[in-house]
């Protein structure tokens, strides 16, 4: 009987051990952001974005979103390791989300989880507020419970929730609009002829001659 509570005790610290905050979210000067805190974002950016219109000719315009500032996930342990970033968005009621870790970005237009892995050494930072952001159509609040988990971690770590709250005051407005920038031909990235818009990269002729790549959503 005494074996089987020593062995009992023996586990029970184990799983303390692999469960110790091995990862934690601070703020852009390092400070801890406690568990479990949550954390509103309502600072309005602006992000370039390309309309094509039935001419041929386009418009860059400001598009407003909501971004993750100043959030980071720092190794509190004493060695290297991985992370498991979860991003799960509880309400999301328009527009998309874009979760960002270490460069790597993946996008949600519906209430979802989105998982990303990054490695940091000892007593280093993972960026996850690069490019993660609420672009909405409308005023709203999106929800997104972000949790760090190490690799010797049963369990999250950390975790947060943040509110990326929209009033609706802002509006896309066009920064250029010239027709003398008419396509003549549009391609794929694999040089196929395109009769419109190719969700993808597409690569536009000018009149001028000019040659561009851009993103179409």
């Amino acid at each position: 009987m005494k074996k089987l509570f020593t062995l009992c005790i023996a586990l029970l610290f184990s799983c303390v051990a692999m469960n110790a905050q091995n990862f934690i979210f601070v703020d852009g000067d390092g400070n801890t952001i406690e568990n479990g805190a949550t954390l509103t974002m309502d600072q309005i950016a602006y992000k370039e974005d390309i309309v094509f219109n039935p001419d041929g000719s386009f418009e860059v315009v400001q598009v407003p979103m909501i971004p993750l500032s100043g959030v980071l996930i720092k190794n509190n342990s004493a060695e290297s390791q991985s992370c498991k970033v979860t991003f799960n968005v509880t309400a999301l009621p328009n527009g998309s989300f874009a979760a960002c870790c270490a460069e790597n970005c993946s996008n949600l237009d519906k209430e979802g989880t989105i998982e990303k892995n990054a490695n940091a050494d000892a007593g280093k930072t993972i960026d996850i507020s690069t490019d993660t952001e609420w672009v909405p159509v409308a005023a709203g609040t999106t929800t997104v419970k972000i949790s760090a988990q190490g690799s010797k971690s049963m369990l999250p770590d950390s975790e947060i929730t943040i509110n990326f709250i929209y009033d609706g005051t802002a509006s896309i407005d066009g920064i250029q609009n010239n027709a003398d920038n008419k396509v003549v031909a549009r391609y794929s990235i694999n040089g196929q002829l395109l009769d419109a818009p190719q969700k993808g990269i597409n690569i536009l002729k000018y009149a001028d001659g000019r040659i561009e790549k851009v993103i179409v959503k």
